[in-house]
């Protein structure tokens, strides 16, 4: 009786083992409520991410100029030194002046250090700030206006 036993006992193990092979892994629910979640997750995280790379190059830009501006502001302030490069450097950038020209500060009030690249899209209308607390809306640029008299910087949008 005991070889009967243990040949009973070995074939219900065995079944138990093919069991459980076969319920190792998922089931369609569990795969399908997966999908749904990583679904939901990337509807909601998406918009964030849309118009990023947009918004940072268009800020990139804006804080190129607003450096120039600062470098002919302190430059004005300081009465020179005037780079070699500099008009090169602002002309290169789309700056249709030189920060200290050829004139007496008397006969050039202002320096005008033009932001010309694109105009603000609707999607990033907002978001792109030019200058401390100016918020540009669709459509504008950025426009900074450094004074020759006394190097101060003026931001607007136009």
């Amino acid at each position: 009786m005991s070889t009967l036993n243990s040949r009973l006992q070995l074939s219900i193990l065995n079944r138990k083992k093919d069991k459980n092979l076969a319920e190792k892994g998922f089931t369609l629910i569990e795969l399908m409520i997966t999908i749904v979640i990583v679904g939901v997750l990337s509807a909601t995280a998406l918009p964030q991410f849309l118009g990023v790379k947009e918004k940072s190059e268009a800020t990139a830009r804006i804080g190129e100029f607003i450096g120039l501006a600062q470098e002919c502001s302190s430059s004005i302030k300081m009465d020179g030194p005037w780079p070699d490069t500099y008009s090169a450097n602002l002309k290169a950038k789309g700056i249709d002046k030189d920060c200290h020209g050829t004139t007496a500060k008397t006969s050039a009030p202002t320096v005008d250090i033009n932001y010309t690249g694109e105009v603000i899209p609707a999607d990033l209308a907002g978001t792109v700030s030019c200058g401390p607390d100016i918020k540009l809306a669709e459509g504008k640029k950025c426009n900074i206006k450094v004074q020759f008299l006394d190097g101060n910087m003026k931001f607007s949008e136009v």
